[in-house]
């Protein structure tokens, strides 16, 4: 596992994220998803 500190709070926009290689699951899409390099 990753044991690092990373940054809370930062934002990103909605064009940013529109971006992201994001690949939605057939049950609950919003909640469950695959995030993949790009």
């Amino acid at each position: 596992l990753d044991n690092a500190d990373y940054p809370a709070g930062i934002k990103i926009t909605d064009q940013q994220m529109k971006t992201l290689p994001l690949k939605r699951h057939d049950f609950h899409g919003n909640w469950n998803y695959t995030l993949t390099p790009k």
